[in-house]
């Protein structure tokens, strides 16, 4: 069957029928709507094991061999101390997925992607990084079950506020259940754990928000075979911050609100999480009550088109002196199109603003309006290599001057693997798919 929707919008915009909230504190890239992700789908997992081109026994491989990023950076970045000049960045790899069938409805999966970064200029940032991972995946009568471990070392912008390339480390822990009560009333229960570490040699203004963050979540649904879920549910966890850097550990708390529709050529997702943010002992984060979320649409313009509309409000933590977090606020769309058989485009441009909270008795008053837009051009060169070419530029406007910054990126992405493979097969009703590239 053939594509209706380009390979890259649906991947990135992925919406599985169980929603799970990402992180509130993870950078989000500009173009997206930010959304997490849930138990990936059976078929996702039926996919890869036929598609695996070797086999050990019971045990299908699929290797992986490619340049996620090639990318010239001209940034300026005065007021927190870590500007980038012109410099070139390259990301190269190769490594192994691994899945193992226990029984029809159980999965193991495993990945080991081990990558270099390569900087021209700057050896600090030179590293090897990598993807690793393990995970059971139980797709039962009733229930749907995943218990996993990843650790993911890559380089990524820091933040909104900081907008540099750096090495950063999550080792994360997740177990997600989904259990279908009655009819159509299902249960679901998430509980994540996250260590975050910085890990560019010498830079203490990025390790000064290494911290670890843990949040369980259940929430009730209602799920429509008309295509409507309605969601609501509690949340509690807490952000841990490490020995040396800054003291903004608090517990956070508060309800949880979805809902979303899917149709045959519409899409539409409202994402709600209240944070009460209450300091421990000897913090200096001020206690508060924000609230987060996202509403995005997908618009199936036609056969090879589709337009999404978003609006997010999440919440990071700041470096700055003065401040303690901020949030941030964007609203924008991408438009993405298939252009003949083995070409996509895609463009988008985002507004917002990022509104930072005073740290302690600072009387720090700072808003920072930003704009960026860009756009990536992918096409397979031969059926073996897929190549894409990327540009983006994010311009930042403060209320203090000392922090006006923006940043501009030029970069390709090379995978050595068929362009088709990567394209999974997709209903006829538009959804807003899970997240790529974990398992």
């Amino acid at each position: 069957m053939r594509n209706r929707i380009p390979l890259t919008l649906l991947l990135m915009l992925g919406l599985p029928s169980q929603i799970v909230w990402a992180q509130a504190t993870d950078f989000i890239i500009p173009g997206t709507s930010g959304r997490g992700f849930g138990i990936p789908d059976k078929q996702t997992f039926d996919d890869r094991i036929e598609e695996a081109p070797w086999d050990a026994g019971a045990i299908h491989l699929a290797p992986w061999i490619g340049i996620r990023d090639a990318t010239n950076v001209a940034s300026t970045n005065v007021g927190t101390g870590t500007a980038d000049d012109d410099d070139f960045t390259l990301t190269a790899g190769a490594g192994l997925r691994a899945y193992l069938r226990s029984g029809p409805r159980v999965v193991w999966a495993a990945h080991a992607l081990p990558e270099y970064t390569w900087w021209a200029n700057d050896d600090n940032r030179r590293r090897f990084n990598g993807r690793y991972g393990v995970g059971g995946f139980f797709y039962l009568n009733r229930l749907e079950l995943e218990i996993s471990q990843r650790l993911v070392e890559e380089q990524q912008f820091f933040s909104s506020e900081v907008q540099r390339l750096t090495p950063n480390s999550r080792a994360i822990s997740r177990a997600v259940l989904d259990l279908h009560l009655a009819r159509s009333l299902w249960l679901s229960v998430n509980g994540e754990r996250i260590r975050r570490r910085n890990k560019e040699d010498g830079n203490a203004v990025l390790a000064s928000l290494d911290r670890t963050e843990e949040d369980y979540s259940a929430r009730l649904d209602f799920r429509s075979p008309r295509g409507w879920e309605v969601g609501i549910g509690y949340h509690a966890g807490s952000f841990d911050f490490a020995r040396g850097a800054r003291d903004l550990s608090s517990d956070s708390d508060g309800l949880v609100f979805d809902a979303l529709f899917t149709g045959n050529r519409f899409a539409g997702l409202l994402q709600l999480r209240q944070r009460r943010l209450e300091p421990k002992p000897g913090s200096e984060l001020p206690a508060s009550d924000e609230t987060t979320g996202v509403l995005q649409t997908v618009w199936e313009i036609a056969e090879r088109s589709a337009l999404l509309t978003y609006y997010r409000r999440a919440l990071g933590f700041s470096v700055s002196d003065g401040a303690s977090f901020f949030v941030a606020e964007r609203a924008g769309a991408r438009w993405q199109a298939g252009l003949g058989d083995r070409l996509n485009l895609s463009l988008y441009a985002e507004i917002g603003e990022d509104q930072f909270e005073a740290r302690g008795t600072s009387g720090l008053v700072r808003l920072d309006d930003v704009t960026s837009f860009g756009g990536d051009l992918e096409f397979s060169l031969r059926a073996e290599i897929g190549l894409r070419l990327q540009v983006q530029r994010s311009e930042f406007d403060s209320s203090d001057p000392a922090f006006d910054r923006d940043v501009t990126t030029f970069g390709i992405a090379l995978q050595l693997r068929p362009i088709e493979k990567l394209s999974r097969k997709i209903s006829e009703r538009l959804r807003l798919g899970s997240a790529a590239g974990v398992w």
